[in-house]
């Protein structure tokens, strides 16, 4: 099997075995399972996203902004 297929499988045993069932970081099971096949279109929206972060964080750094916290995230809108 191919590389990628093989730690997918190692990752679904993982989780089973560890009960990891993403039900307590449910925001990033959805990131998890939205990208897990890997297709075409999953391929460019990683491009995008990772075109975009990558953009921002060029602006950040010329703004003299050196130290963001980047493990909290983007604050999410408010709920309509």
């Amino acid at each position: 099997a191919q590389p990628a297929a093989q730690l997918k499988q190692r990752l679904a045993a993982l989780r089973k075995r560890v009960g990891d069932d993403g039900t307590h970081y449910p925001d990033c099971e959805a990131i998890v399972q939205e990208f897990w096949d890997y297709d075409d279109a999953d391929q460019a929206k990683a491009r995008s996203i990772s075109h975009d972060y990558r953009q921002r964080r060029l602006a950040e750094l010329k703004a003299g902004i050196r130290n963001v916290r980047t493990f909290r995230g983007n604050p999410k809108p408010p709920a309509p």
